[in-house]
């Protein structure tokens, strides 16, 4: 199950609108709100999954970037 850390550059006064649209989508849980940005954890099953939720956080309305700061995979065996 690997967790991931992942940093949003959203446009400037977007944050809270942005953050808002994460609050019903499973496995995405918002750490902070900053100026500018997002800090998300994300928390799925498979690594494929990890990649795929990634992916569409890139393409996620209001999110001009997507940078994965850290993941832990020491539970996956795929």
């Amino acid at each position: 199950m690997p967790i991931s850390g992942v940093v949003l550059e959203v446009g400037a006064g977007t944050e809270r609108e942005v953050a808002n649209s994460f609050i019903d989508v499973r496995g995405i849980e918002v750490q902070q709100i900053g100026i500018n940005h997002l800090i998300l954890t994300t928390d799925t099953a498979r690594a494929e999954e990890d990649r795929a939720l990634t992916e569409a956080l890139e393409r996620w309305p209001g999110v001009l970037s997507a940078k994965v700061v850290f993941t832990n995979m020491e539970d996956c065996i795929d």
